[in-house]
């Protein structure tokens, strides 16, 4: 199974957070992770964040910067320029910001099946009663095996 995994999971394999656990299980299970090519400018901006926020040091910022791209983390990137037709669709038709519709996009392309910790695209998912197959972080334990 293709696991398309936004940001908000990510960011939890590298800084102490609520479901770190749930998110480090992905690691270890035999689905493959993929995201859209624009995760890692949308991975870099949660580093950022979490730098000026002081949760993390500067020097760790730039060492997960290099690790993420690292296959055992991520182990496709889509290119974004393929789903962005449907992104600005998904868009338009949910009034939600089209970086988040990248993900939902790139796992109706791909057919798999969007983790994310994001509550407020869950919602926007499920308000739309959208085919996109999508499961909660705090319930990925499920398809962690």
């Amino acid at each position: 199974m293709n696991l398309v995994i936004d940001s908000s999971v990510a960011i939890k394999w590298f800084v102490a957070e609520t479901l770190q656990a749930e998110a480090e299980s992905l690691l270890t299970s035999s689905h493959r992770r993929v995201a859209p090519d624009l995760f890692i400018p949308e991975f870099l901006n949660a580093l950022w964040k979490k730098t000026i926020r002081k949760e993390i040091e500067i020097g760790q910022a730039r060492l997960i910067s290099r690790q993420i791209v690292m296959p055992i983390y991520i182990e496709r990137f889509v290119d974004s320029a393929a789903l962005r037709e449907r992104a600005l669709e998904l868009a338009l038709a949910w009034n939600h910001p089209v970086y988040d519709c990248f993900y939902a996009a790139c796992a109706e392309a791909i057919d798999g099946t969007l983790v994310s910790a994001d509550d407020r695209l869950l919602r926007v998912l499920t308000r739309h009663d959208s085919a996109i197959r999508r499961v909660a972080l705090s319930d990925a334990a499920g398809i962690g095996a």
